[in-house]
């Protein structure tokens, strides 16, 4: 024999052992890889319980042997199982985004789901490939909700501008309509019939004035008074003003913290936030009537807190004031909380004005910020949140 004839047995043998040990490398990769994804391999036989899981560590046996209505709440299980038993009936793979609970937690996964065949070619069960996409579902969240702030800022931002030059041009024709209306009652005898005309011209000038430093309050453009002041004296001095003007069925119930809750800003315009929330409270009850609650406190808000809020982005975690009103009403579905702010805007039959709009305009003035919780048929909270002001200021 010759000496390349003897060495070609050793040559294959070596060249086996090298393709095993790449084999066990890759397979090692391979199992790496399983092991630290949060994508899972799951097979079910015909019966839909589960005869293979990857990663195997820490889920092979707590599946295997069992069925989705032995390992999941009932509504998630009955949803899988509906795909599953779809995908054995008709052959045909199915690929959807699901939430399942956890251990607890509710994930999203993203399962492809495709018939397991046997060795002729038949059915035995479904392959089950589940990827667990939460986390990036919750930064698109994220991304999205960040989006919509900020289109909702641009949006009140255009708003602002526009009932601010409108508000500014109009009472400049107003002051003139007033002056002109002032000397035609000095031309004019005491007693004459032209003179309850004027007062009258005088009156709904008057209104519309006032209707103008509400949309320059709404713009952030009304008169602003700095000063110190402390919120629970305040409220203490309104029962009398609120409850004027609510019917007769609706009471406020007043839960205020001791003082001081001090604040630095006008106190006539945080008296007329505080009067438009209670007064949209009181007519979100209907004509049934019932309780609004008037809280006044300290709030410790976090960073997520302050995003859900309106105008809470770019305000910095910490203490803050807050006024808190609630009502058992109607409450309000996402598109009414998405404009319940805006100018004009009302679902009443009949327009009351720009009552929530100029809280809109004076919670940004002072620094502020709003946070609404409402759905509908449960009602709706309202907090307004405003900077601590030390209390040597008050």
């Amino acid at each position: 024999m010759s000496r390349e004839a003897h060495e070609e047995p050793r040559r294959a043998l070596l060249a086996v052992r090298q393709s095993e040990a790449r084999l066990r490398e890759t397979e090692e990769r391979l199992s790496y890889a399983l092991a630290h994804t949060r994508t899972l391999i799951l097979e079910q036989d015909s019966a839909l319980r589960y005869t293979r899981a990857e990663p195997g560590e820490g889920i092979a046996n707590t599946v295997l042997g069992r069925t989705d209505e032995e390992l999941l709440e009932p509504g998630d299980a009955a949803t899988l199982l509906a795909m599953k038993r779809g995908v054995l009936a008709s052959g045909a793979p199915v690929r959807e985004d699901v939430e399942l609970t956890i251990e607890g937690e509710r994930r999203c996964y993203d399962l492809a789901i495709e018939p397991l065949y046997g060795p002729r070619g038949e059915t035995i069960g479904v392959t089950t490939i589940a990827a667990d996409i939460t986390e990036r579902r919750r930064a698109e969240d994220a991304r999205r909700g960040r989006e919509e702030r900020i289109h909702e800022a641009q949006r009140m931002e255009s708003l602002g501008m526009l009932a601010g030059g409108v508000a500014h041009d109009f009472n400049n024709l107003l002051m003139s309509i007033l002056s002109f209306a002032e000397l035609a009652l000095t031309d004019v005898p005491q007693g004459a019939a032209v003179c309850d005309d004027i007062e009258r011209i005088q009156i709904a000038g008057r209104r519309a004035a006032d209707l103008c430093k509400q949309m320059l309050t709404y713009a952030g453009r009304g008169r602003f008074q700095q000063k110190g002041f402390d919120l629970t004296e305040l409220v203490r001095e309104l029962p009398r003003l609120l409850e004027v003007g609510l019917p007769r069925d609706v009471h406020i119930r007043y839960d205020l913290a001791p003082p001081p809750l001090p604040l630095m800003g006008d106190a006539v315009q945080i008296r007329q936030v505080i009067m438009n929330l209670v007064a949209n409270a009181a007519d979100a009850l209907g004509d049934v009537g019932g309780v609004v609650t008037l809280e006044t406190g300290f709030l410790d808000a976090d960073a997520a807190f302050l995003a859900r809020a309106r105008f809470g982005d770019s305000l910095s975690p910490g203490q803050y004031v807050c006024i808190t009103v609630t009502d058992a009403g109607c409450g309000m579905d996402d598109l009414t909380q998405l404009r319940m702010f805006d100018p004009f805007f009302t679902t009443k039959r009949a327009s009351r004005g720009l009552g929530l709009a100029t809280v809109v305009g004076t919670v940004r003035r002072h620094g502020g910020a709003i946070h609404v919780d409402s759905q509908p048929g449960q009602g709706t909270t309202i907090m307004v949140l405003l900077p601590c002001a030390r209390p040597s200021n008050v």
